[in-house]
């Protein structure tokens, strides 16, 4: 089994890009005595926020703050990444940003509802 995620990353001359990526999942236990589950490979992560922005944010180009692994948690976004990549996130998606440097990607808001995300950083 597996789960898709974006990868938002920057080239050596600071150009974004994204591509999907699969994380493989293995039947394991995860939390005996409940049934075994499908679980990905652990992450060391450094710590977490919840972000909220308005609908009526305009954020421009900008690089990750630092490697996240973000989850959309309400709203949507749309996210561009300097090659021309456009990426659409709803509740549940995933994007692993590592573009911390260059031109980064453009964030949009899509609708009438703020978005939320989870980002965990990545140690």
């Amino acid at each position: 089994m597996k789960k898709r995620y974006w990868r938002v990353f920057s080239d050596e001359q600071g150009a974004s890009h994204a591509k999907e990526v699969d994380a493989e999942l293995e039947l394991r236990d995860y939390a005996p005595p409940a049934p075994p589950v499908f679980v990905s490979r652990p992450a060391s992560a450094a710590g977490f926020v919840f972000v909220v922005a308005p609908q009526t944010l305009v954020a421009g180009f900008h690089p990750a703050p630092r490697r996240e692994l973000q989850v959309v948690l309400r709203g949507v976004v749309e996210v561009e990444t300097s090659d021309g990549t456009l990426m659409r996130g709803e509740p549940g998606d995933v994007f692993m940003v590592e573009d911390t440097h260059g031109r980064g990607h453009l964030s949009t808001i899509v609708g009438d509802q703020a978005l939320e995300i989870l980002a965990v950083s990545l140690a």
